[in-house]
């Protein structure tokens, strides 16, 4: 087929994608894979730019052999050349561009892909030596603009991996009506696994992709390839339609809770969040324990189990519903659940407790939530706030409650800083925690854990101490400043949470920790807490 021209000799049918590394360029050509009137090459001026510049690479050869080394002979034979569908698409790094006359770029179309530059540094780093060269600011896409004819340099087609993350449907819609295509909805979602198209380097950098089921809708190819913090996971279609557990029994797929209930109105009730592994719910009988002791806090009873029930029989009637709910639902793994109680329905917006109609509001909100491996192994960064948590004589931080704005106010700043989590001190200036992690550091092979004073009390950070103890892993808990744990002396740091279990931490406040990498003694502790977990439901359902 004769490739399809404009008056201005214009192939429209050639569309070439010119990105830096780690922008989600494989996931954007996957999507143009999908439609029936497209073909897709990978990189095609790979060989060309590695022959130009000596560059080594760990698949060097395979690359060589497998394409022409001549560039502009690509650009003839192949990009400007007949084909057999309308649509060629071609995804390229813009450092490729090196040696490639403008004959391409007068007579197809383009398109520039871009990312935060930071993002794509941190990204980048997890695999090669990020230089300016490798990472495409020399020879890459501002080069790319100049090589475009004048009067197409007005309007270049310009996306952004975040905005195509974070709206995928409109991003993309947008992009083919500005190419001049049609749109096809079959560009929102592929197959995971490799495929046929990818080059002989996917093995090397698309493993994260590869792992992705569904598409755009999901977000996973894109989130697994980009996204680093405490709560990133894989997200699963199957939760559009689980059941909610409420009280009385009731399961419904689109559950409300009234607008004076006291949690929504006042925040007025404490959570949990728990996790279900081969049909057990894990340490369930600490997670409504210190659900009970935070409800009796704040004067709140349960109302579960018999009249005048006890406390056991009270935990007892709840993790019974928790199990019902997650049984209702088919769910075994891989299940986040949060369950949360309040202080119940107000007859109207009040804050007093004692103006509270019938029993709490009990909710349970089970999710397929697999927690995604990318934080697990890059770690995360973190930005000490100004936000300090506060003594237990003015909110206790020891309850897990839903008035969590001195947490959010924290979160809110490390957002702004481009981190993934805060880092909070304690009204003495001392570490404290993270605002939904508690943290550790390691000095001279010592995990030294902050005075639990001012945080809540971690269950996953308990089962860690107890872990390094069992382990012959020296641990501490006590008062350290954010010198020591950030200084030369620290060797690593790492979070724990419910959700992720042992998270590395490499960067605080611009300062690199370590090696700037997971450190031995937290992929230990990571191996060890999955053991732990594994052996903990192994034993089966207990009762409370």
């Amino acid at each position: 087929m004769e490739p399809p021209k404009e008056a201005n000799d214009i192939d429209r049918g050639c569309i070439n994608c010119w990105s830096g590394p780690r922008c989600v360029s494989t996931s954007l050509m996957y999507s143009f894979a999908q439609r029936a009137d497209a073909e897709v090459l990978d990189e095609p001026l790979y060989a060309s730019y590695l022959t130009l510049t000596g560059l080594p690479r760990p698949y060097r050869d395979f690359v060589l052999a497998e394409q022409s080394t001549d560039g502009n002979a690509v650009v003839k034979d192949q990009l400007l050349a007949p084909r057999s569908r309308p649509v060629l698409y071609a995804k390229h790094m813009g450092k490729h561009k090196l040696g490639i006359t403008g004959e391409l770029f007068k007579r197809a179309q383009h398109m520039i892909l871009v990312r935060e530059p930071y993002g794509v540094l941190q990204s980048f780093s997890a695999v090669l030596e990020p230089t300016q060269q490798e990472l495409g600011y020399t020879v890459g896409r501002t080069p790319i603009l100049r090589s475009l004819p004048p009067t197409r340099r007005r309007a270049p087609i310009v996306i952004n991996s975040d905005e195509l993350i974070r709206q995928p449907e409109g991003v993309l819609r947008a992009l083919c009506a500005a190419l001049g295509l049609a749109w096809d909805p079959a560009m929102l979602s592929w197959a995971a696994g490799p495929k046929p198209y990818d080059g002989c380097w996917a093995s090397w950098w698309y493993r994260n992709t590869h792992k992705s089921v569904g598409g755009y809708c999901s977000k996973g190819p894109l989130e697994d390839l980009q996204k680093t913090g405490t709560h990133v996971y894989v997200q699963d279609p199957r939760n559009e339609d689980v059941l909610i557990g409420i009280r009385d029994g009731v399961w419904r797929p689109h559950a409300r809770v009234s607008v004076l209930d006291s949690g929504y109105m006042l925040g007025d009730g404490v959570w949990e969040g728990i996790r279900l592994h081969n049909g057990v719910l894990l340490l369930a009988e600490e997670h409504l324990e210190r659900l009970a002791e935070g409800a009796k806090a704040l004067d709140m009873e349960l109302g579960l189990g018999a009249p005048g029930a006890g406390l056991a029989e009270q935990l007892g009637a709840l993790q019974q519903m928790l199990y019902d709910t997650v049984d209702a639902n088919g769910m075994t793994s891989g299940v986040h659940i949060r369950l949360m109680v309040t202080r119940g329905l107000k007859p109207t917006p009040y804050q007093n407790p004692n103006t509270t109609i019938g029993k709490p509001t009990i909710v349970i909100v089970p999710e397929y939530k697999e927690a995604s491996p990318v934080p697990r192994e890059r770690g995360i960064r973190l930005f000490t706030v100004h936000v300090r948590r506060g003594a237990p004589d003015v909110q206790d931080p020891g309850w897990n409650s839903h008035s969590k704005l001195n947490c959010i106010a924290a979160c809110i700043q490390a957002n702004k800083a481009g981190v993934d989590e805060a880092l909070m001190l304690d009204p003495q200036g001392f570490v404290a925690t993270c605002n939904s992690t508690n943290f550790f550091i390691v000095r001279k092979g010592e995990v030294w854990a902050p005075s639990p004073r001012h945080q809540l009390r971690g269950i996953t950070r308990a089962r860690v101490l107890t872990l390094c103890q069992q382990h012959g892993i020296p641990c501490r808990e006590t008062d350290f400043y954010l010198t020591q744990a950030c200084g030369r002396i620290a060797e690593e740091a790492f979070v724990t949470g419910t959700f992720a279990g042992v998270i590395p931490v490499v960067e605080v406040d611009g300062r690199v920790i370590g090696g700037g990498r997971r450190g031995p003694v937290a992929e230990r502790l990571q191996q060890l807490y999955a053991d732990f977990v594994e052996q903990y439901c192994a034993a089966g359902r207990r009762q409370l």
